[in-house]
């Protein structure tokens, strides 16, 4: 999540354990972008960006050639780096990283990505009544404001010997008596 990823440079990437894992325990990374994707989930980011509101966030990571790091290799060791002594799965897929440590990986970019609206979220942007809707949702300290400068005016001319007996007046002329 865009959310998490202030925490993900301050302390790097955390390795938070499952009651299961398919490969073992560890932080799973992968050299593909579209295996990536999928589970990097959106969120919001400023409303008046250039990007977009709705953002996905994507870390390229360096990770240190270690013996316990679980992948597909060529090579004498191939057959124990694939499988991972805890894996349910057996081996790890081609192009699938399973790190068991942290401190074997180091951040090194953030692929920002602009979240495409699905179909309904358009839906509802065309919605008559969305546009009032949005705008007050966009100008709250405005409104904000406004409201209180208005109060502020009441309270002051409540108070005020000359109002009350303008206000007389008009509800006189009204007909309203009391």
């Amino acid at each position: 999540r865009v959310e998490n990823f202030h925490s993900i440079l301050q302390h790097g990437l955390q390795q938070y354990m499952t009651k299961q894992a398919l490969f073992g325990q560890g932080v799973y990374l992968s050299s593909e972008l579209l295996i990536c994707l999928p589970y990097s989930r959106t969120g919001l980011g400023w409303t008046h960006s250039v990007l977009g509101s709705v953002l996905s966030v994507v870390v390229l990571c360096e990770i240190l050639d270690h013996p316990t790091v679980s992948c597909q290799t060529t090579g004498d060791e191939a057959k124990s780096r694939a499988r991972p002594e805890d894996s349910l799965a057996g081996e790890v897929p081609h192009k699938v990283y399973v790190v068991p440590n942290s401190d074997l990986l180091r951040l090194r970019y953030l692929l920002v990505y602009k979240a495409q609206p699905s179909l309904l979220a358009q839906q509802q942007l065309n919605r008559p009544g969305s546009s009032y809707l949005s705008w007050l949702s966009s100008n709250k300290m405005t409104i904000s404001l406004v409201i209180y400068v208005i109060m502020l005016a009441s309270i002051g001319l409540s108070r005020s010997d000359t109002f009350k007996r303008y206000w007389q007046k008009l509800c006189h002329s009204l007909g309203f008596h009391f």
